[in-house]
C-alpha cells in the first residue's frame, strides 16, 4: 500500500524540500515538484521516482527530505 507515501503533490503542500544530489559530480538541486505534478507524475511516490542529474545526466544520485523556509501553499 502506498497510501502514506511522500508524493510531489503531497510534499508540495508541507513546505519540505528533496534535496537531490549525484554521486558522479556531486551536483545537488532540489526536486521540482510543481514540474512533476505538471508531466502527471504528481500522485507517484517519491521512492518510485527515477532522479537523474540535470548537470551530468547520471543516474547515480541520492536523496533526503529537509525543512524549509518556504510555507505550505494553500
Amino acid at each position: 500500500m502506498t497510501d502514506d507515501l511522500p508524493t510531489p503533490l503531497s510534499m508540495s503542500k508541507t513546505g519540505l524540500r528533496l534535496q537531490v544530489w549525484c554521486k558522479s559530480c556531486h551536483h545537488t538541486r532540489d526536486a521540482d515538484f510543481h514540474h512533476l505534478i505538471d508531466i502527471g507524475k504528481g500522485e507517484t511516490p517519491l521512492i518510485r521516482l527515477r532522479w537523474r542529474c540535470s548537470r551530468c545526466g547520471s543516474q547515480l544520485t541520492d536523496s533526503a527530505i529537509s525543512g524549509s523556509h518556504l510555507r505550505p501553499k494553500p
